[in-house]
């Protein structure tokens, strides 16, 4: 088995049935909490098989459960990464905190639906902060040369699984063996409340060498790295926190701002509304802005029925961010959308997690939680049908 195989096999196995087709059509980038995105999303196409693994690796790995590396150059201090969807918390310790190549987690929940076993990781990127930032700002753009580049040059050191403590080690493996996971060296991590806790190091070890390069210096450090993981007391553990959305009944209620600086209280969006859908995207999300002229479609046709539409600008942080905001106001022109959309308030991704976007609540006039989170981009008439069902 190549990497690339490899690595499609976990991706693969990342698909849960809300996800599956976002991934699938458009791959769309992914939000993990607390970071600050600026990757690309790669549209509504179909990728050949190799280019979507590396940018899949260049997304889903290094922006969906990440810390982009815009974020890092912004704050250098940025040594621990919390997966919670798959209860682990990555705190390097102080030989991996200055690296020449970059870190960065990967995964971060149930590798299916239902399957009960939930995964995450830690990418290690043997080529410079700035090369790496490079390419993952390209998204779909990536050329072959960029892939031929990256792909060799990004592998897998550490993966953990989380399992219900009800589930035995041998159950494990051998669930592990039927998704086509790696397993070898598969040795237990500890315990978090009912949750159980495995490793395995070097994930690839087995796979063809010549499937990897590193440049002078990077072997050297992979090394040091694999070093550092017969210690693995900086891995933390935690019950996981489900499928990384609100759930129903959840209540919601923020001060923020419009994109012009207004002040806006949800109790005055929600309040006059049956039901308002709250639309979380990003300006580097191609799935989300091509989605943008249905929203507004539909938008128009909520109107009629007492209801409506925000959106939720992720990656602006905060109004100082003058660029991301403009970015954002000619992305909104230039889709001829006319419904609110607000500045992410401090609370946001405690209040309306979006692990991946977009992603779209559903928020009644009492400001609660209606039904299930809509993840990925979708027509009109689809998210009319939804809201549809709510209302019933």
């Amino acid at each position: 088995m190549t990497y690339e195989e490899a690595a499609a096999t976990i991706i693969k196995h990342q698909e849960n049935r809300r996800n599956k087709e976002r991934i699938e059509m458009s791959m769309s980038c992914r939000d993990f909490q607390g970071t600050k995105q600026s990757a690309s999303g790669l549209g509504a196409m179909r990728l050949p098989a190799r280019k979507k693994t590396i940018l899949a690796a260049l997304t889903v790995m290094a922006v969906g459960f990440s810390t982009v590396f815009a974020f890092a150059e912004t704050d250098s201090s940025v040594t621990s990464f919390d997966l919670n969807r798959a209860g682990v918390s990555f705190v390097l310790p102080e030989s991996l905190q200055e690296l020449e190549g970059t870190i960065q987690p990967a995964y971060g929940g149930e590798i299916e639906q239902g399957s009960g076993i939930y995964l995450s990781g830690l990418t290690y990127c043997a080529m410079t902060k700035e090369k790496y930032m490079e390419l993952a700002t390209k998204g779909a753009e990536l050329t072959e040369e960029d892939i031929s580049f990256a792909s060799p040059r990004m592998r897998d050191f550490i993966l953990v699984y989380t399992i219900d403590e009800e589930r035995s080690e041998e159950e494990l493996l051998e669930a592990l063996s039927a998704y086509g996971l790696p397993s070898e060296g598969c040795q237990e991590l500890g315990t978090a409340g009912e949750y159980s806790f495995f490793s395995v190091v070097d994930p690839f070890a087995n796979v063809d060498e010549s499937q990897f390069v590193f440049d002078e210096g990077f072997r050297e450090e992979y090394d040091r790295i694999l070093a550092a993981c017969e210690d693995l007391s900086w891995i933390k553990m935690y019950e996981p926190e489900g499928d990384g959305t609100a759930k129903a009944g959840s209540r919601i209620a923020f001060e923020t701002a419009d994109l012009d600086g207004n002040t806006i209280l949800s109790e005055d969006i929600f309040s006059k509304n049956k039901l308002t859908m709250v639309n979380i995207w990003g300006t580097y999300c191609g799935p989300c802005i091509n989605e943008m002229p249905d929203l507004e479609e539909l938008n128009r046709r909520l109107t009629e029925k007492g209801c409506g539409i925000i959106g939720i600008v992720s990656d602006i942080a905060g109004a100082a961010d003058t660029a991301q905001i403009e970015a954002a106001r000619q992305i909104i022109t230039d889709a001829g959308v006319s419904y609110l959309n607000l500045l992410p308030w401090d609370g946001l991704r405690t209040d309306l997690p979006a692990m991946y976007i977009p992603t779209s609540y559903f928020i009644n006039s009492d400001g609660e939680v209606v039904g299930e989170a809509a993840v990925g981009a979708r027509g009109a008439d689809d998210y009319e049908a939804l809201i549809d069902a709510l209302l019933e």
